[in-house]
């Protein structure tokens, strides 16, 4: 269904269609089981729409912090 903005379902999917020379893509997804809107604001609150490599370092030394509290 073209440009449908929700689905519901234990199947449900995506896709994008992209140019040839399209060398990366950055995609945010933002879930919620109570509305859209709520789907919006998880999505910018938890991610503050970073790069995938800011997110990944930011979690890595959030979790680093936590396993050096153990011996």
């Amino acid at each position: 269904m073209p440009r449908q903005t929700t689905t519901d379902g234990c199947s449900s999917g995506a896709y994008a269609i992209l140019p040839a020379n399209q060398q990366q893509v950055t995609v945010y997804v933002g879930i919620s089981f109570v509305s859209i809107e709520q789907a919006r604001i998880n999505l910018q609150t938890q991610t503050n729409l970073e790069s995938f490599d800011s997110i990944r370092e930011l979690i890595q030394q959030k979790w680093l912090n936590e396993l050096s509290r153990f011996e």
